[in-house]
């Protein structure tokens, strides 16, 4: 098994001009603040560091964060019955865990702490990492910029507050550390990137048994065998190298079966340690095959190193999908998808479109998709809003091509 390497790239250079880069007009600026509001005009207290250089820069600023924190207060005062429109009047421990964005979409308040003159508490921070990793994992079109929380006028040092921005938000691809007095830290190893770097590409997404009808024997070959046809005409028409996956029950895993049968490398992506833990254990049994071959013939990482979260499927999703940017040409992110607006392989397809505005796409769709499945169909189609009289279709930049098994 690899292991990830999980520290956040530090650009040393002040936050407000890398946030304001014409060049990339993506990048939001998060502003580590306090929570109190200025009595005699409602606007927020932003007078030092950070929130001072983003209220000179962004214009009123502070009356709009102001504003926002004045209706969490009275919010949340009247829940307690102590009403107030300052947070400052309320308990600590109501208020960790919460970010705030600009209406411009500019800039995100992250606070370390209550009252201005504060020393920001550790338990805050961490909290408010957690909210803005969150954020981060449903806007991965959007590159964070993130001084050091509580290092400044916090008080918690930089060494401490560096150490835990790479423990809660290390791994996921559009956050940066942009502060200019960042300590030093060596360069991440990377052996994915020097890995993926000459090889191309497929990374797949797809659904689970449940939505695929079930867990029988018949579903498997039949799932297997789709993959398998898929896997071969893009082998043939991409030069298909190296298959990655998220190691799930179902398209995943179908998919790993297939790249072993054809000899291809495989990135087998983990979303978190023990992750097959309470699969049966015919499954299990599995899951150890195919991490074996991956370990063998490319790579087996385990993306998140800790237990389960509720973010650790999506911040998988999220990595794989980074490795088309360094995947050969003629690399592709393909998702077999029944149009279902939610769960996993929607996030999935939703945050690739984000991230790539479709480009790299090969999206597999067609007309009564789940009924040919159940019946066996030789190739079955995705079920998608589009459509179509063929049997199946490949969507590779705009352009359709029929598959062929």
């Amino acid at each position: 098994m690899t292991t990830i390497t999980n520290k956040l790239p530090i650009v040393q250079e002040d936050i407000v001009t890398w946030g304001q880069d014409p060049a990339h007009p993506n990048r939001m600026i998060v502003v580590t603040s306090n929570m109190e509001v200025k009595k005699s005009d409602g606007k927020a207290v932003m007078g030092r560091g950070v929130a001072l250089a983003v209220r000179e820069a962004f214009k009123g600023i502070d009356a709009e964060y102001g504003a926002i924190l004045s209706k969490l207060a009275l919010r949340l005062g009247e829940k307690i019955g102590k009403p107030t429109e300052n947070p400052i009047d309320l308990p600590e421990q109501a208020l960790h865990g919460r970010i705030f964005m600009s209406q411009n979409e500019r800039v995100v308040f992250m606070p370390t702490k209550i009252g201005w003159r504060a020393r920001s508490k550790p338990e805050f921070v961490i909290s408010s990492l957690h909210a803005l990793r969150d954020l981060a994992s449903e806007m991965p079109h959007m590159q964070f910029g993130l001084p050091l929380p509580g290092a400044g006028a916090g008080e918690l040092g930089h060494e401490w507050a560096l150490e835990q921005c790479n423990r809660v938000l290390g791994g996921l691809p559009n956050i940066t550390v942009v502060d200019k007095t960042a300590p030093a830290q060596a360069a991440p190893t990377d052996p994915v990137t020097d890995f993926v770097k000459n090889e191309v590409l497929l990374v797949v997404s797809g659904h689970r048994p449940p939505e695929l009808g079930g867990y029988s024997p018949e579903v498997r070959q039949h799932t297997r065998e789709t993959a398998s046809a898929i896997l071969k005409y893009f082998v043939k028409t991409c030069g298909t190298t190296c298959v990655v996956h998220g190691g799930a029950l179902g398209v995943d895993m179908a998919f790993a079966d297939a790249a072993e049968e054809l000899g291809l490398k495989v990135i087998y992506a983990e979303p978190c340690v023990d992750a097959d833990k309470r699969w049966r254990e015919e499954d299990r049994n599995r899951a150890a095959r195919q991490k074996a071959y991956a370990a063998a013939k490319g790579l087996h990482i385990v993306v998140t190193q800790g237990a389960y979260t509720s973010r650790c499927m999506q911040d998988r999703n999220l990595w794989m999908l980074k490795l088309l940017e360094h995947g050969k040409k003629g690399s592709k992110f393909v998702v077999l998808y029944n149009g279902k607006g939610s769960g996993g392989t929607y996030n999935c397809r939703e945050a690739f479109f984000a991230m790539y505005q479709g480009e790299r796409a090969a999206e597999l769709y067609g007309k009564n998709w789940w009924k040919r499945f159940t019946e066996r169909h030789p190739l079955p189609a995705m079920l998608q809003v589009k459509y179509t009289r063929r049997d199946a279709l490949v969507i590779e930049n705009h352009t359709s091509k029929p598959i062929a098994a």
